[in-house]
């Protein structure tokens, strides 16, 4: 990939601020609660599949697991 064509690709993101700036609007932050919902959302749906198909399992194993030393030491 071309160094130049990437940074001119990011150069064309950034002209639109840039002439709102000069236009005299304000191109600040906009902070939009749709999307953070949507985004708290998501993430509590990835923390409940990972906790459902990951950390459950690895965790039923580990205690096995224990429970087969502990026996093994006795």
């Amino acid at each position: 990939m071309d160094i130049i064509a990437v940074i001119g690709d990011a150069a064309a993101g950034i002209a639109p601020l840039l002439a709102a700036e000069e236009g005299g609007e304000s191109g600040g932050l906009v902070i939009n609660f749709f999307w953070i919902l949507v985004s708290a959302l998501n993430f509590l749906l990835l923390l409940l599949l990972l906790r459902a198909f990951a950390f459950g399992p690895v965790a039923k194993i580990l205690d096995e697991r224990r429970q087969r030393i502990e026996q093994g030491l006795k």
